[in-house]
């Protein structure tokens, strides 16, 4: 029996994983914890069946999801290859076996071989070789337990107990001896004809005398090399897809593990779309709308109060029935209705605490339709989240809080530019209204003038004229008070009132 391929279903922290054992030498390697052990243990319970559950150590029931077992590829001494299937919930882990190959492989019409059954002896006297557990277990499965039994034993106690494991005490020594000789017997005989030996001996000979017959063997040889060469161009070719076909498998499984991930962004932009027209609220929505919260919390207080009411109605009316064997018992029941005060405590208690319940429930569940519409507590209770999805969704909430924060940057630096932009419309229209004022007022003076006009017409020389012009005024009306302070204290004030007067032609 040779191992060619073990394909893990759910066994411990294994999970869907596939371990090609097709070598002379298979070595397992990796850290701790990293399954080497429980791999181990995988072939172990596939050859000679699950331990008992109160064995969890043994039993390695999957912690990652799947079924608990597999299935294990072999080949036999002659080639036949098949496989072995076993799982802890079919039939307490009878082991199903199923031949592989074009011709083993098809069943009855050309119908895919479903496979059989087998005892757990047949197995092992079939393909194992008649190989126990408690032998593979000492001699060609040892494990740490099985090297620290070994390692506390003496030179002649380790002897022992290599000689006599599996051996039965010696007493299978004498029958494997006899097995031995009657299968020599069997196989072949110096001058026997019925031996398998010398029946292939036969065939040999009569295969040798075939191929001296055949003329044409160098022209068959030549082909099957040639037929060969191609299969092994063949291999080559597909040898070298085979890294960008496991790249591209890798690229596949990392798409599969962030797809949640992905439908969950999808998720969380189309509840910010949904979401979006709280943008466009007026400033005051968020009095109104605290206004109404307060508003609804004292009506349902208020009806609150009013349901109290009536269950305390209700009791006093249910108390108000005449009963003789109550009137008989008439301390028992002053006793009793001294109490009823706290029992309606009670139940006012028990009733805000239910109030209190829905109003978690419900709180949890507008916690999980925030999440998703489609999910439930128990899936939230069941999640498992790896430390790279917290510190993906922690950054994912920071960026959008980030985001947040900017569009409310944005939002208020574009109500100040509209306040700034409104500000100047407004001192547009006051410019204009100004200017407007003031073409009308020069028409006004060109035609009392005998339609005189101002020259020059350009804003900036008209600026630099006005300027030349008010500094002009400013000399004469000082001028004009030196000469009023020298003249006297009312004659200069009624000249520079004059003065004044005369600023408005001139």
């Amino acid at each position: 029996m040779r191992l060619t391929n073990a394909g893990v279903d759910g066994f411990g922290q294994l999970h869907e994983r596939q371990i090609p054992l097709e070598a002379s030498l298979v070595v397992l390697y990796g850290p701790n914890e990293a399954g080497k052990s429980t791999m181990f243990g995988f072939i172990r319970s596939m050859l000679y069946g699950f331990a008992r559950r109160g064995q969890a150590a043994e039993r390695q029931e999957p912690v990652n999801g799947g079924k608990h077992g597999g299935r294990l590829f072999f080949a036999d001494e002659a080639g036949d290859e098949y496989v072995l299937e076993r799982y802890s919930s079919e039939a307490a882990g009878r082991l199903r076996l199923r031949a592989l190959g074009s011709e083993a492989g098809d069943g009855e019409g050309g119908a895919p071989d479903e496979g059989f059954t087998l005892a757990q002896a047949e197995w092992e006297r079939r393909f194992l070789g008649g190989v126990g557990e408690r032998l593979y277990r000492q001699l060609f499965a040892i494990t740490l337990a099985e090297l620290q039994e070994i390692g506390a034993l003496s030179g002649d106690e380790l002897s022992r107990y290599l000689y006599q494991a599996g051996w039965d005490g010696g007493k299978s020594i004498i029958a494997a001896e006899k097995r031995l000789s009657a299968e020599m017997d069997a196989l072949f005989k110096p001058r026997g004809t019925n031996q398998a030996i010398n029946r292939q001996l036969k065939t040999l000979d009569a295969a040798e005398a075939a191929l001296r017959k055949r003329a044409d063997a160098i022209g068959a040889y030549n082909g099957l090399k040639q037929d060969a060469e191609r299969i092994d161009e063949a291999l080559r070719q597909a040898e070298a897809k085979l890294p960008p076909a496991e790249d591209r498998l890798r690229l596949l499984h990392k798409a599969v593990a962030a797809r949640p991930l992905w439908i969950r962004k999808g998720q969380l932009l189309l509840e910010r779309e949904a979401v979006a027209y709280a943008s466009r609220l007026p400033a005051e929505a968020d009095g109104a709308w605290t206004e109404l919260g307060r508003h609804r919390e004292a009506a349902r207080e208020e009806a609150e109060r009013s349901r109290q009411k009536a269950l305390l109605l209700e009791l006093q009316l249910g108390a108000l029935s005449y009963d003789e064997q109550l009137i008989r018992l008439a301390d028992e029941t002053e006793a009793l209705l001294r109490t009823a005060e706290s029992v309606r405590m009670l139940k006012l208690d028990a009733i805000g605490l239910d109030a209190e319940l829905r109003e978690h429930d419900e709180a949890i569940g507008r916690l999980l339709g925030s999440i998703a519409p489609e999910w439930t507590e128990r899936q939230l209770r069941e999640l498992q989240v790896t430390v790279a999805d917290r510190d993906f969704v922690r950054s994912a909430a920071q960026r959008e809080a980030e985001a947040a924060r900017t569009e409310e940057r944005f939002a208020a630096e574009l109500a100040s530019i509209r306040q700034q932009e409104r500000e100047a419309a407004a001192a547009l229209a006051d410019a204009e209204a100004a200017i407007a004022r003031e073409s009308a007022l020069r028409e006004q003076a060109g035609a009392a003038a005998g339609g005189f006009e101002l020259v020059p017409r350009t804003p900036e020389s008209l600026k630099a004229a006005w300027h030349a012009l008010d500094a002009a005024l400013r000399e004469w009306e000082l001028e004009r008070v030196r000469e009023a302070a020298a003249a006297g204290g009312q004659a200069g004030g009624g000249a520079a009132d004059a003065g004044r007067s005369g600023a408005g032609p001139l």
